[in-house]
């Protein structure tokens, strides 16, 4: 397989691009994403977050660590099993929704910047089935 040298220098422009705008609104990156899922779904376990971001439950706990301590989100026992953990956003949490949605919004109309309607409707769907093969 032939690599452009270029892929892994593009994904990481759009890694900084999204790191610094995050940090202007007192995200760290990656955060964004925890948020983006209560934002859809309040209340899920640690577990059930590790799960969706395919990450192991040390790396959510320390995240959550440090969410909790920035007052974007809490920790909660499960009312039915006290084991559980459940994390819900706080009124700080929910107030970074529509920012959040600003800055990537913003970064993916400048990495489409040029694109055709069909060449980003094409690119969306290939996405798609990038990430469905893997």
């Amino acid at each position: 397989m032939t690599q452009n040298r270029s892929d892994p220098i593009t994904g990481k422009a759009y890694r900084n691009q999204i790191r610094e705008d995050l940090s202007d609104i007192g995200l760290y990156a990656g955060q964004e994403v925890l948020l983006y899922l209560l934002w859809k779904e309040d209340g899920l376990s640690q577990k059930e977050l590790a799960a969706r971001l395919e990450v192991k439950p040390q790396a959510i706990s320390k995240m959550l660590d440090r969410m909790v301590s920035e007052g974007v989100v809490e920790r909660r026992s499960d009312p039915n099993d006290s084991r559980i953990s459940r994390v819900y956003l706080t009124d700080d949490g929910q107030a970074h929704q529509e920012p959040v949605e600003e800055i990537l919004e913003r970064a993916e109309s400048q990495m489409l910047e040029g694109f055709s309607p069909a060449e980003r409707s094409l690119f969306r769907r290939m996405l798609v089935d990038i990430c469905e093969n893997l």
